[in-house]
């Protein structure tokens, strides 16, 4: 008999993106999303990869496609005549998606040079985000070019399913495909301890058959672990260096060791700490683990 844990489709399998509606929607606050994994190979765009959405408002997100990078700033222009929508998964209702702000970003360094265009979309008639809810948005070909070279940013479909952490920010995933089975791990316990003058994030795995580190995963940034906490506001990190894995105390659990910086270290703070999916794998590489999150408070 197949194992509970795993799921049937081998080839469906999906990217954590961390996608923030701020508790402050109240206060007027705006906070961005980042992504866990860089890559997301399989939406449909014929200029670059999507590399993630951010949902600044309950009614608007930014699309963050990659794109040639410059070393001078790429301007971008919109064309308000296209007809973008977002359809929600349940219902199949459509609703209307205006193009906003578009902005360019490139990033350098002795090992990359990259560049990526944010999107800003706003969506109508009410709209309003859902714990739970699966979204595709569709925008057509030459809604956003490139101002000097009139090139198209191409045409967008992504499907992603919209899941609340806190009370004030939500996760998101991104579909896409994978040659790994998913094994559906979860965690038993999430907590922060210091050794030395250093503070690690400990996580208890009930991880089954996929007990490993996907170290391929972690060296491409298409697995990690992210913690979000509050602050002042509230704040995330997505860690990929110096995370390891040992046997836990019962059979079948493992404890995944991650750093945490001593700043984002704060006494009576909730926590929240995400496992990207595909971060474990099994021995023989056929099964990794789903996405998985826990919460707790740091007491000090």
């Amino acid at each position: 008999m197949e194992n509970k844990n795993k799921q049937i489709n081998k080839k469906t399998t999906k990217i954590v993106l961390v996608i923030l509606i701020a508790a402050a929607i109240v206060a007027g606050g705006v906070i961005a999303g980042m992504t866990i994994a860089k890559k997301i190979p399989d939406t449909v765009t014929h200029y670059g990869t999507v590399k993630g959405v951010s949902v600044e408002s309950s009614d608007s997100f930014t699309l963050r496609i990659s794109a040639p990078y410059d070393s001078k700033e790429i301007k971008y222009v919109s064309d308000g005549t296209k007809e973008c929508v977002l359809e929600i998964g349940s219902t199949g209702k459509s609703y209307s998606v205006s193009v906003g702000e578009v902005k360019y970003s490139s990033q350098k360094n002795d090992d990359m040079q990259k560049g990526e265009v944010g999107i800003g979309l706003k969506v109508e008639e009410g709209f309003s985000f859902e714990d739970g809810e699966t979204y595709v948005f569709k925008m057509p070909d030459n809604t956003v070019t490139e101002k000097s070279s009139k090139t198209s940013v191409g045409e967008v479909e992504v499907k992603f399913t919209v899941q609340k952490a806190m009370s004030d920010q939500f996760f998101a995933t991104l579909e896409r495909i994978s040659e790994y089975e998913i094994y559906n791990a979860d965690i038993d316990e999430a907590k922060i301890e210091k050794e030395g003058d250093k503070y690690f994030l400990f996580v208890n795995v009930n991880a089954g058959e996929v007990k490993n580190l996907n170290e391929q995963g972690l060296k491409e940034e298409e697995s990690g672990v992210t913690y979000l906490y509050k602050e002042d506001t509230i704040k995330m990190v997505t860690v990929f260096d110096d995370i390891t894995v040992s046997d836990g105390e019962e059979k079948g659990t493992v404890i995944i060791k991650c750093p945490i910086k001593s700043d984002d270290v704060i006494a009576g703070s909730e926590y929240v700490v995400c496992l990207s999916q595909e971060l474990l794998v099994s021995d023989d590489k056929t099964s990794a683990s789903g996405e998985m999150t826990a919460n707790f408070t740091f007491m000090g």
